[in-house]
């Protein structure tokens, strides 16, 4: 087995995976408002995505390398009378080309056809949504306001749909930020899930709340918080 095609594989998706970091960590610094340039998260970026893509590229060389055939010898007779003369197309090489071009227009389909799926699902979901009505009381005096908490772990808000997105579509979530407030200024307090959510829950920063390292730190029985307060 040769493994020239794998090692040129993982090459290439190391060095397209280290763009693809890189414009994406200047997108964010120049374009997201209250990004800044940070050389930590330019490492982050080149050590998964390049890491990643170069693992993905290696896979597929080895593949490639495994299912191409072998050329055959000059030496043997019955090679050579098989070899096609010079400037004839070669029977193996025309069926590989048929090959290339009829799976490059079924992953083509099966894109065009997921991407309608999304569309046509999205569309569904953003009509089941609707308008949210407002709760009345137990005495039906006042309608008491719905308060609707949603936290995602390691989602950044340019990646939603209603804050500009290109092409991601977030169909419940562009619906419910319709019907109500949508900041386009927020900071977080502290980047760890557990001291984030202390903040959010509690009003306070992790310095107060006690809660600082996440997965270690525990939030004080005796503090208040959103859930409580509810």
């Amino acid at each position: 087995m040769r493994h020239h095609d794998a090692l040129k594989g993982a090459a290439f998706g190391l060095l397209i995976g280290v763009l693809l970091g890189t414009i994406e960590v200047l997108r964010v610094a120049w374009f997201i408002r209250g990004g800044t340039f940070r050389p930590d998260l330019l490492v982050d970026a080149w050590l998964i995505d390049g890491g990643i893509l170069a693992v993905l590229c290696f896979l597929l060389g080895a593949l490639r390398s495994l299912f191409r055939r072998r050329p055959r010898s000059t030496g043997s007779r019955v090679a050579r009378r098989y070899e096609p003369a010079a400037g004839s197309a070669s029977p193996a090489g025309s069926r590989r080309t048929v090959l290339r071009l009829a799976a490059t227009g079924l992953v083509g389909v099966g894109v065009l056809g997921i991407a309608r799926w999304l569309e046509f699902n999205g569309k569904a979901v953003t009509a089941r949504v609707g308008a949210i009505p407002a709760s009345a009381d137990s005495a039906g005096d006042a309608p008491r306001p719905n308060v609707v908490l949603i936290t995602v772990d390691t989602l950044r808000a340019d990646q939603l749909g209603c804050y500009g997105h290109p092409f991601v579509k977030t169909p419940a979530l562009d619906a419910f930020a319709a019907q109500g407030a949508r900041f386009g200024m927020h900071l977080i307090q502290e980047p760890q899930t557990n001291p984030s959510h202390c903040s959010m829950f509690t009003g306070m920063y992790p310095s107060s709340s006690g809660v600082r390292i996440h997965m270690v730190d525990k939030l004080p029985n005796t503090l208040d918080t959103l859930a409580t307060t509810f």
